[in-house]
């Protein structure tokens, strides 16, 4: 992954040292691509060589100009679209085709492409400023206004190097990490007080110095899949995940992420079989786990066996993760994008191992099982409770299992979310002991994260992950 950034409304003796500055703090990100400014405006992006998803284009004649982090699928209906012939199809790097899909429909563009992007786009003719970020958030990106000046980037550093853009720490954020460990977002807010975060399906347009904010893609607007078999949706399934990684493929070097889950499992099979079949070198493993120790606990054996199972089978070599203070402390720098769970920590470490060996790109599988399958257990449990009984029999039936049994157990993960809902509401705020300082909960007082749903189908369960801040995405690019 590439990076973008800008700045609008700097004075022109500032724009010089303020695109220097904002260009050196995304050094990380490759390298950097000639700027473009005009005006009040400066426009910018990085990435490695090879990598032609980060650039800034222009179209002098329309007046527009598009600065964009971004791999598009399904490049051969959105060509067609925009009339692109078959033989240039080929050279357009997905930026390029951004750019023609701005300029034949303007902000509802984003409503036709399909993939991960990230872009903003000024349009001379109407003096405005938009930006975009696609349905699930895969790329990030940061903004501020401040006093007439605009800021932004695909990374908070770019940001807080504008000149203007003060870095003072919002401490109700960040007291809201450490006394909510598992819910530490707040929509659309940072570890800065100056420094916004655009909501993922959301766009920006800034125009006559009025900045507006709205949504450009809803979940609820998804149309159910309904197929006649259940062997019928395994198949789509498995045709969607096998496009989704091709399509990851061809964005460079990759390397994939292997927790022995069936997520990360069917990912990094997938991964492996197709680069071999293509004729490429062994896509590299990565575990969150450390080396196995010796000996190994019980409890660890699962995970462990799983991961060397399919390592083994597809002749893959897999790197283990070792976790240190240092690791951690970038986890806080970097706006708090702490992920929700105790093992996640482990996930830095992983990104900069890939990183270390060259890789841009890795695959991974998180909330995949509650994308798929939710993880069946409540499908079960749905039936149950809206008396599909018969339905409900025949499934167990098929599989050689207890209807009942199957239904009870995933009606017995709602009831123990229930269960850990009342404790929390009744029991546990009435106990004297809390380790955290009460100046530290003091500011902490920010909105909770919706609550998964504690009964429905699977439909209302993924819409509520579709709905959450930030998506963790099954492939993170590095």
């Amino acid at each position: 992954m590439g990076a973008i950034w800008g700045v609008h409304g700097c004075r022109p003796s500032e724009l010089a040292a303020a695109t220097a500055g904002m260009s050196a703090s995304l050094a990380d990100y490759g390298v950097a691509h000639p700027d473009w400014a005009q005006g009040a405006l400066a426009l910018g992006a990085r990435s490695w060589p090879g990598h032609a998803e980060a650039a800034v284009v222009a179209d002098e004649e329309a007046g527009i100009v598009l600065a964009a982090d971004a791999r598009l699928d399904d490049r051969v209906a959105l060509c067609d679209a925009l009339g692109v012939a078959p033989a240039e199809e080929a050279r357009t790097a997905d930026p390029a085709l951004l750019l023609r899909a701005y300029k034949r429909w303007g902000d509802g563009c984003a409503g036709r492409l399909t993939g991960d992007y990230a872009f903003v786009a000024w349009d001379l003719r109407r003096r405005a400023l938009f930006c975009c970020r696609g349905p699930l958030g895969e790329r990030p990106f940061y903004y501020a206004y401040e006093r007439g000046i605009f800021a932004f980037g695909t990374a908070i550093e770019a940001v807080l190097a504008a000149p203007g853009i003060p870095g003072e720490l919002d401490e109700g954020v960040v007291a809201a990490l450490f006394v909510r460990p598992y819910q530490p977002h707040v929509p659309g807010r940072t570890w800065f007080r100056a420094v916004r975060r655009l909501r993922p399906g959301h766009a920006l347009e800034l125009r006559d110095s009025v900045l507006r904010s709205f949504r450009h893609w809803r979940p609820e607007a998804v149309p159910m899949l309904r197929l006649g078999k259940p062997e019928a949706y395994a198949e789509a399934l498995r045709e969607r995940i096998t496009r989704a990684v091709e399509d990851r493929l061809r964005g460079g070097p990759v390397a994939s992420h292997l927790s022995g889950g069936l997520d990360s499992s069917a990912v990094s099979v997938l991964a492996a079989r197709l680069s071999r079949n293509a004729g490429g070198a062994p896509v590299p493993t990565f575990a969150w786990q450390p080396r196995p120790p010796t000996p190994m606990p019980a409890s660890w054996r699962p995970a462990y066996t799983r991961v060397k199972s399919v390592t083994q089978q597809e002749g893959l070599r897999v790197c283990y993760s070792t976790l240190s203070a240092a690791d951690i402390q970038t986890v806080f720098l970097r706006d708090g994008v702490f992920p929700q769970g105790g093992e996640y920590p482990l996930a830095d470490v992983t990104y900069r191992q890939a990183r270390e060996r060259g890789a841009r790109v890795l695959l991974n599988g998180i909330l995949g099982d509650e994308f798929a399958s939710c993880p069946g257990f409540w499908h079960d449990q749905h039936l149950l409770m809206s008396g599909r009984w018969l339905r409900l029999w025949r499934r167990a039936r098929g599989e050689s299992v207890g209807a009942l049994g199957r239904a009870v157990h995933g009606a017995r993960l709602d009831l123990a979310t229930v269960w850990r809902s009342m404790k929390r509401r009744l029991w546990e705020p009435s106990r004297d002991v809390n380790l955290i300082n009460p100046e530290l909960r003091r500011p902490a007082s920010l909105p909770l994260r919706p609550a998964l749903p504690w009964f429905g189908d699977v439909r209302r369960r993924q819409l509520h992950f579709l709905r959450a801040d930030e998506l963790h995405a099954c492939t993170f690019e590095v």
